[in-house]
């Protein structure tokens, strides 16, 4: 039988902080609101993975802009050490 994680804590002393709690949630909510997380989770993880490729993208643009202007305000671009891509 599952239980609602919270429903094993016990006061812990006199402070006002202690906690208490008991399982209130019905067992079918609890895993609604699971699965709700974990789909929220998902998304999140792949708007983050967007966002890397995205700056990841940035990066290399800037790198590449940076060598072009270098190499393209140096007398001798050949004496230049190539960056690779």
């Amino acid at each position: 039988m599952l239980t609602h994680p919270f429903s094993v804590l016990k006061p812990i002393g006199p402070s006002p902080y202690s906690l208490t709690c008991t399982s209130s949630v019905p067992h079918k909510v609890s895993i609604k609101t699971t699965q709700q997380l974990s789909e929220e989770l998902v998304c999140r993880r792949r708007e983050e993975e967007k966002e890397t490729q995205a700056l990841e993208s940035m990066v290399h643009s800037v790198e590449q802009n940076l060598h072009l202007m270098t190499v393209g305000s140096h007398p001798h671009p050949e004496a230049l050490e190539q960056i690779p891509p």
